[in-house]
C-alpha cells in the first residue's frame, strides 16, 4: 500500500481589528500595517513617530499632523483625499 504525503495550507484569517470600512486615516493605516504584517512600532519608525502616535491614529483619537502627511502618504502608497493609488491617479 503506497504512502501518500499531504500538506494542507490555508491563509491566515484577518485580524479581528482589521477595519471593515476605511473611513479614517487610522483605518487606512491599520489596514496597510496588517496587510504588511508590521507592528505599530515599525510603522512609527517608517513615518517618524512613536508607536503611541500610530496607536492614537488607528484608534481615532487623533489625526496625523500636516508635517507627517507626506510620510503617511508614502507608507500608504496613495493620497487619502483622492482615495486611489498615486500611480493610478496620473
Amino acid at each position: 500500500m503506497p504512502i501518500i504525503r499531504l500538506t494542507l495550507t490555508t491563509s491566515k484569517p484577518k485580524d479581528s481589528e482589521y477595519p471593515k470600512e476605511l473611513k479614517t486615516v487610522g483605518d487606512h493605516l491599520r489596514k496597510r500595517r496588517l496587510d504588511l504584517g508590521l507592528l505599530q512600532r515599525e510603522v512609527g519608525q517608517r513615518i517618524g513617530v512613536c508607536c503611541s502616535t500610530v496607536w492614537n491614529w488607528e484608534k481615532g483619537g487623533r489625526e496625523p499632523e500636516i508635517n507627517h502627511l507626506p510620510a503617511v502618504i508614502a507608507f500608504l502608497g496613495y493620497e487619502l483625499l483622492q482615495g486611489v493609488p498615486s500611480d493610478l491617479a496620473e
